[in-house]
């Protein structure tokens, strides 16, 4: 079972491949997604990412609440009616700030695995595709993202807009990196 392709608000192409996995793909020629690129945010499942090409740069922040001066807005992730796009709120009483903890920089063939309610941010370097396996679901309610105080949020961004087939070339692409058991379990 393959999603088609969409392309995600944090500016990377998303496709479900099951219910818990779906593979995620970076280009530097892919498009901003959003206006106001918001990168550190946290996840509702626990998961592992495997990454099968390129790099990926994993970024771990801790976050401390601080309602006085906090350098970050917490803003919660609510989805639109078609499910997929998402509008965020500001969350109240949910300012603090953000130290980095860990940062990992993963070649192919090399995993990680994360927890929910944990913030994070993910770069890339070149061509870089992950399997992401959720290995928990919908431990927290929702997900959140860290906004610097004062910076607003790009509600406008809408996935369906660039359903147009686009993306299967990178897709395609991606696939090429797969085991021969994943993509089998990918292609049904």
């Amino acid at each position: 079972m393959l999603s088609e392709p969409r392309l995600h608000q944090g500016g990377f192409i998303q496709v479900d491949i099951s219910d818990f996995r779906c593979i995620n793909i970076w280009d530097e020629s892919l498009p901003e997604a959003q206006t106001i690129n918001t990168p550190i945010h946290d996840h509702v499942d626990d998961f592992t990412s495997r990454v099968i090409a390129g790099t990926l740069i994993h970024i771990a922040y801790d976050f401390a609440p601080d309602q006085v001066h906090g350098a970050s807005q917490l803003w919660g992730v609510q989805p639109w009616q078609d499910g997929e796009d998402t509008i965020l709120k500001p969350l109240p009483g949910m300012r603090g700030n953000l130290a980095e903890f860990e940062t990992l920089e993963l070649p192919a063939g090399n995993s990680y695995q994360f927890r929910a309610g944990w913030f994070h941010e993910t770069k890339f370097k070149g061509f870089t595709a992950t399997v992401m396996t959720k290995t928990r679901k919908n431990v927290t309610a929702a997900a959140r993202i860290a906004v610097p105080v004062g910076d607003g949020v790009d509600n406008d961004f809408s996935c369906v807009q660039y359903r147009d087939g686009r993306w299967m070339p990178f897709l395609q692409k991606a696939l090429t990196f797969l085991d021969s058991e994943t993509l089998s379990e990918t292609l049904g």
